[in-house]
């Protein structure tokens, strides 16, 4: 679909991004990369393989005109990482779906484990709000399923601060059991 799209308008992939290692499910961007020849960009981590370029922090990526800027956003896996469209769009991943966030205890572990990336978790998703609230939230997939109307998967900053009840919690409170 995106291929079909991005000819469509005459455009031309030049890398193929991803926000982190999915815990919970299969990325094509390796297969897209290497099909459209294109480099592919990974946050930084030492579980892939194969080659890929590492962003960090802060990191631009810049292609024409516009420019990504790498926002670390760990808590649904350590390395995720959230994309920011010139302060306007966040390509946020698994982190921050339109109405929850990605589960901080897909990798496993401890208990204690568990609870450490939910306060990650808690730490990122409190950064993303801080976002202008006409900023688009663009996640990875939706936490629950819907049917595909080839319509944008999006909402603002100020929609998703006003509706997501994590939003409304005090940093540090104990408020929820990690099973």
């Amino acid at each position: 679909m995106y291929l079909s799209l991005i000819r469509e308008r005459g455009l031309r992939l030049v890398a193929a991004v991803d926000t982190h290692i999915h815990a919970d499910h299969l990325s094509r961007s390796r297969m897209l990369a290497q099909h459209e020849g294109v480099e592919l960009w990974l946050p930084a981590q030492d579980r892939s393989r194969f080659p890929f370029r590492p962003v960090v922090d802060g990191d631009q990526i810049t292609f024409g005109s516009a420019g990504l800027v790498a926002l670390h956003t760990p808590g649904h896996t350590a390395e995720s990482t959230t994309y920011l469209l010139d302060n306007a769009a966040a390509f946020t991943g698994d982190t921050l779906f339109l109405a929850g966030v990605g589960r901080p205890d897909l990798q496993g572990g401890t208990r204690e484990e568990s609870a450490a990336r939910a306060r990650l978790l808690y730490a990122s998703i409190s950064r993303l709000l801080r976002l202008p609230k006409v900023a688009l939230v663009l996640p990875g997939h939706v936490s629950e399923p819907i049917p595909f109307d080839s319509r944008l998967l999006t909402s603002t900053v100020g929609t998703i601060r006003n509706t997501l009840p994590l939003a409304r919690l005090e940093a540090g409170a104990n408020r929820c059991a990690i099973a």
